[in-house]
């Protein structure tokens, strides 16, 4: 005999409610994303940095030189053209969140153009919905400015909007190893 559900008043349907895409992009918002020091530089600390004009949001996230050769070796010494890409949608992916940020689309600079595919579809694993594209954001995007900055310890040129938030994030060793246990099969969990 198949299975049965009985709708009670204990056990009512889960419906999910089909929104109009004008309504989707009032409540999530779009990103630019940039980063300043590529991730597979080893000598030097890496900023990744989202930036959205709509909701004068800014964030920056750092990794030192020590944490990416720490994950290079534990995950990538056999797939090292995957550094990268991997670590770039894993920093946003932790950014989205951590901060619980409402992201419904992200514009990521032409870094990894072979690898466009691949990120967003990393990316998607953990957000199914959100829109991810691949276009160069050039020296003026907010998030080139916040990620350089940031980088240089140098300040930005300020826009004449207040921001509402600006968060700094370090990502440490420790995110980085259960992230990427979420998101991708590694030698060390098949």
């Amino acid at each position: 005999k198949g299975k049965q559900i009985r709708t009670t008043g204990n056990h009512p349907y889960f419906t999910l409610e089909k929104r109009p895409a004008w309504k989707l992009r009032k409540l999530y918002a779009t990103f630019e994303v940039d980063q300043s020091n590529r991730l597979e530089d080893m000598g030097i600390d890496s900023v990744v940095s989202m930036a959205s004009s709509k909701t004068d949001q800014i964030i920056s996230i750092k990794i030192g030189k020590k944490t990416k050769r720490s994950i290079f070796n534990k995950y990538y010494t056999k797939k090292r053209k995957l550094f990268g890409p991997e670590m770039l949608a894993t920093l946003l992916i932790y950014a989205s969140w951590v901060l619980g940020l409402k992201v419904g689309r992200l514009i990521i600079d032409k870094e990894y153009p072979n690898y466009e595919n691949y990120i967003s579809a990393f990316i998607r694993r953990t957000y199914p919905e959100m829109v991810v594209s691949f276009k160069s954001i050039g020296h003026r995007a907010m998030a080139h400015q916040a990620a350089w900055s940031r980088a240089t310890n140098k300040k930005a040129p300020q826009r004449s909007a207040l921001l509402k938030t600006m968060a700094n994030l370090d990502f440490e060793e420790s995110l980085a190893a259960e992230l990427l246990h979420l998101g991708m099969v590694t030698e060390d969990s098949q």
